[in-house]
């Protein structure tokens, strides 16, 4: 019995230095793959780098108009002397009045929101508001 435990001892020990050696390797291995990585994403900025220069810079998103009022403050002026319009006559009054808006369809929507939210604004019957 003595026999089969130094024999089961050794080849455990045997066993252990084969994993060790392994992760040794594999260490290097993964080294070796973080040096290559480092290189690769230093020509990848590179390339991107001439790219910019070739093509330019991407367009730039679309920023918002600058107003000097707020929507709310417009619709106020257009809707004066207690005035009823409808949704679309106060959007259209408001953009006349020089409210600038790079929305195209989404426009009304913004202006029934302010008219709906606001309580400066009265529904006098389906789509069409008055100054409260």
């Amino acid at each position: 019995m003595k026999a089969t435990t130094k024999e089961s001892i050794t080849k455990l020990q045997e066993r252990l230095a084969d994993a060790k050696a392994r992760v040794s390797a594999l260490e290097a291995e993964k080294l070796e793959i973080e040096a290559r990585q480092k290189a690769d994403v230093a020509r990848l900025k590179s390339i991107a780098k001439e790219m910019r220069s070739i093509v330019g810079r991407p367009a730039k998103s679309k920023k918002r108009a600058k107003n000097d009022r707020t929507l709310s403050a417009y619709i106020v002026d257009v809707l004066a002397d207690g005035k009823s319009m409808r949704l679309k006559e106060i959007a259209q009054s408001v953009k006349d009045a020089g409210y600038k808006s790079k929305s195209k369809e989404g426009f009304l929507s913004c202006v029934a929101t302010v008219l709906a939210k606001s309580e400066d604004f009265t529904k006098v019957e389906r789509g069409v508001y008055t100054k409260a």
